[in-house]
């Protein structure tokens, strides 16, 4: 009987010692309805305008208003769509802002320190 080849007896051994690792990682998941980055400023106050006068909570961007800073156009919008989504019970519709919006799942929470989102569970 012939040897075993070096790379028959290489393959046979790391095939005999698989080892798979699970981690348990946890998670801060949520969804959010944002307006996305990528358009212009007066796209984004269209659909800001549109969003504050159909039930987002946007007393709260308005100045003196807890999430009024950063005082930027997107950061107003991200509150003003993520309200007026959530105020439309999730529906993926609800956050298209004449393509404007999108939804997001992302780990980092888009609230600042003044500002809460509140989440959205995946």
């Amino acid at each position: 009987m012939a040897a075993p080849k070096i790379f028959d007896m290489l393959l046979l051994t790391i095939v005999t010692y698989t080892v798979v690792v699970t981690m348990n990682v946890p998670t801060t998941e949520a969804i959010w309805c944002l307006a996305r980055g990528d358009v212009t400023d007066d796209a984004l106050q269209r659909g800001l305008d549109y969003a504050c006068n159909n039930g987002a909570d946007c007393a709260a961007i308005q100045p003196g208003g807890r999430c009024f800073y950063p005082d930027t156009i997107i950061s107003h919008a991200n509150y003003a769509y993520d309200t007026y989504w959530k105020s439309h019970n999730r529906d993926l519709n609800a956050c298209s802002f004449g393509g404007t919006g999108t939804i997001e799942i992302i780990g980092p929470d888009p609230s600042t320190p003044t500002c809460t989102f509140p989440p959205s569970s995946l």
